[in-house]
């Protein structure tokens, strides 16, 4: 029986996560909350598995994981989102990739393993329009995938210096049920929301950026199959492998809604990557992850609204 400790379980992936991971008998999760009222949003078998404190007090985190015989630590928190600024990113440095810091140093001083959700649409550099695999170069281009790959790099470190038990996954674009449309982090739940609400969506530019997408259902099903295995000092692509332009999402959420969305084409005051598609090949070797259809998960996600 794997003992879990889920930093950042009260996000979109987390709510995920707390579904399935609740029913895997092999599991048992323990949460970390910011608030006794974020704790109480948990069912009420969870709260009695909820560590009520900040990311920042790390002897309380530590003692908590000491009592309970955790085993593992998921990091699934994130402050900021693609756009933000210099300013967030700042803020972020200090409270949470710092705090992260000092929990990995202890998490390797007590052998626990720690799980890292990283993310595989930001932290790699511009390429010849080739998939890009684990070894690919990496060069942010934004303070979000600058933010994940110092956490990254950290543990790497740590893992040289006093062996940390790691398993890094970069997710690609991961979308699905309670993912908020008004965070404007993710293209297919803002589409998604403007087809329902007869809403006129902004496409950045020609709306010919592609980018590789995932069923939230695929990204925890692997997710818990790292848990449960021993794999140790791996960093991991999990996407669908495939692309997807914003145009093709426009016109794919058309077709499964038989709904026309209204566009907007605005001028994107930033630079980014025009092609980022994952190399899914190492997690469907070893974990024998598996895709969900674009259109399949899109149905399943307007039965949800």
């Amino acid at each position: 029986m794997k003992k879990v400790l889920i930093i950042g379980g009260f996000g979109f992936i987390g709510k995920h996560l707390l579904t399935q991971i609740e029913a895997d008998r092999n599991i048992t999760a323990f949460w970390l909350s910011r608030s006794l009222t974020q704790a109480k949003e948990q069912p009420e078998n969870c709260q009695t598995r909820t560590l009520v404190s900040s990311l920042g007090d790390t002897a309380a985190i530590t003692e908590f994981i000491a009592t309970h015989n955790i085993d593992t630590v998921i990091h699934l928190a994130s402050g900021l989102l693609p756009r933000s600024s210099s300013k967030q990113f700042r803020e972020e440095i200090t409270q949470l990739i710092e705090p992260t810091f000092r929990l990995i140093d202890a998490l390797a001083t007590q052998g626990i393993r720690f799980i890292f959700s990283s993310s595989g649409g930001t932290v790699y550099a511009a390429n010849s329009g080739h998939d890009f695999r684990e070894t690919s170069p990496l060069a942010p281009a934004n303070y979000y995938g600058m933010a994940k790959l110092m956490i990254e790099n950290y543990i790497r470190l740590k893992a040289q210096e006093s062996g940390l038990a790691y398993v890094i996954l970069r997710p690609a674009n991961v979308y699905g049920s309670q993912q908020q449309a008004n965070r404007q982090q993710g293209i297919i739940p803002i589409i998604v929301h403007h087809v329902l609400a007869g809403t006129a969506a902004d496409i950045w530019a020609d709306g010919t950026e592609i980018r590789d997408y995932i069923w939230a259902g695929d990204f925890i099903a692997l997710l818990l199959k790292v848990v449960i295995s021993d794999e140790n000092s791996l960093t991991m692509n999990v996407g669908a492998g495939k692309g997807y332009s914003v145009n093709d999402i426009c016109r794919a959420v058309e077709l499964v809604s038989g709904t026309t969305l209204h566009r907007k084409h605005v001028a994107n005051s930033t630079t980014g990557i025009a092609r980022i598609v994952l190399d899914n090949s190492l997690a469907i070797s070893k974990f024998g992850l598996t895709i969900t259809p674009l259109d399949e998960g899109l149905k399943n996600l307007l039965r949800e609204h």
